[in-house]
């Protein structure tokens, strides 16, 4: 286990002075691939790089993770595989400013604690309605367009009284574009019938000044 991390850590620094290859953890596309068979011991678990990594991958499933950070890792814009980290109890995520989307985070069951800061770019974090993170699990998030510090229990109430609040906001919006489309249809049907009734009464005009100029070559 001791091998493997300092050859991680050797590796990383390596992509400084070019002496030595990192292809086998950094693919071309700037991707990360962690895989959990050569940590099958490992408990605990930091993050942090300056790297032009975008995306990091953790493939292979690992029954011993418990913590889990991600800190200063201004490049990196996807982390996914959460859901193979089954024993996971912490999760925290600071100062990733580029980072945009969270895989995996919903199927962690014995997640305990999650802080997440200084995450300005996150599209969305936590389904309520799907998620499967234990309502007791406590949640930490600052500056991240949202601020909340309380459980999960707590989090989706908050969410279903924002929702009910969005919808009571529409529906005078909403009732306001059906008056408009009603007002709209009265208003064509009104011009519908006054244009009718100027044919009709085009029609009569018509017949009648015809039946002055006949009379007028055939008087009666």
């Amino acid at each position: 286990m001791v091998r493997v991390l300092t050859r991680l850590v050797y590796v990383g620094e390596a992509a400084y002075d070019n002496n030595e290859s990192v292809s086998e953890l950094i693919s071309c596309e700037g991707r990360l691939i962690l895989s959990m068979r050569s940590f099958n011991k490992l408990q605990w678990l930091f993050l942090a790089t300056f790297l032009e990594i975008l995306e990091i991958q953790i493939v292979g499933m690992s029954e011993s993770l418990e913590s889990l950070s991600l800190v200063c890792s201004p490049s990196v814009q996807s982390l996914s595989g959460l859901s193979n980290l089954k024993n996971l109890k912490s999760f925290s995520m600071d100062s990733n400013n580029g980072l945009q989307v969270v895989k995996g985070l919903n199927e962690l069951e014995f997640l305990d604690y999650l802080e997440v800061r200084r995450c300005t770019s996150l599209e969305s974090l936590i389904d309520v309605s799907n998620t499967k993170l234990p309502n007791h699990c406590i949640i930490d998030i600052y500056d991240c367009g949202e601020e909340f510090r309380g459980t999960l229990a707590s989090y989706k109430h908050r969410k279903e009284v924002e929702q009910q609040l969005e919808q009571e906001q529409e529906s005078p919006f909403e009732q306001e574009q059906e008056q408009q489309q009603e007002s709209h249809f009265k208003l064509e049907l009104e011009l519908k019938q006054r244009t009718r009734l100027g044919r009709v009464s085009f029609q009569c005009l018509s017949f009648s000044s015809f039946s002055t100029v006949f009379s007028l070559f055939f008087p009666i």
